[in-house]
């Protein structure tokens, strides 16, 4: 006996072409799909740390900057040891974009004493009627020699600013940086590490970036 092998039903007219038709609109669908969801993942990182969803995802995270400051203020403490009249003061800061975004921290020098200091004339900047007191260029080193280091290792950036005195009365003491900066980094104007402001129009600060770059005191000519 001989076996005929086993043939199945006629293909229907027009089969193949609708075969083929699914599998188009299946791989175009792939090819939509699969970029709305890593891009919906790039999203869903910050917004589930309560940042910006335009924030990049490998910025410095809430948990990061958290961790971050108790390590950074204990540093800072003996600032005030170089000037009694001033303090640092480690803070969270942030951009806005539609949400926090570029989180860091931020050290605040803050007059302590006023009635130890100078008032400086400031006509360049906006008039709110509050005193402006200039930060010493060794009480901004000691701030940036203590604070730097710690955030390098913890990999968040750290920015030193003017801050706010404790208000007595109605009067707000000022601090200002913009000498203070001018005298360390007047040179510095190609440094990749950190970035500065000062002169006219700027109360001065420092921005070291310490998240993505290393031996960043050095870079300052501090280390």
């Amino acid at each position: 006996m001989i076996r005929e092998p086993a043939v199945g039903p006629a293909p229907q007219p027009g089969m193949e072409e609708y075969v083929r038709a699914r599998v188009r609109i299946i791989a175009l669908s792939l090819v939509l799909v699969v970029p709305a969801v890593m891009t919906t993942g790039c999203f869903m990182g910050p917004l589930l740390d309560g940042r910006s969803p335009f924030d990049e995802p490998s910025n410095a995270s809430r948990a990061q900057i958290a961790a971050a400051l108790p390590l950074v203020q204990d540093a800072l403490d003996d600032v005030g040891d170089v000037d009694p009249a001033w303090r640092a003061v480690a803070e969270s800061g942030a951009d806005n974009c539609e949400g926090a975004c570029n989180l860091r921290v931020e050290v605040s020098i803050e007059p302590v004493d006023p009635s130890a200091l100078t008032e400086i004339d400031r006509s360049d900047l906006p008039d709110n009627g509050f005193p402006r007191y200039e930060v010493p260029r060794a009480v901004l080193e000691a701030a940036l020699v203590a604070s730097v280091p710690v955030a390098e290792q913890q990999h968040v950036d750290v920015y030193v600013v003017p801050g706010l005195g404790v208000p007595v009365g109605e009067i707000t003491p000022l601090a200002d940086l913009s000498a203070s900066v001018e005298a360390l980094f007047a040179d510095d104007d190609e440094a990749t590490a950190f970035s500065v402001s000062f002169g006219e129009h700027s109360e001065g600060w420092v921005r070291a970036f310490t998240r993505t770059h290393t031996d960043v005191l050095a870079a300052m000519g501090l280390g």
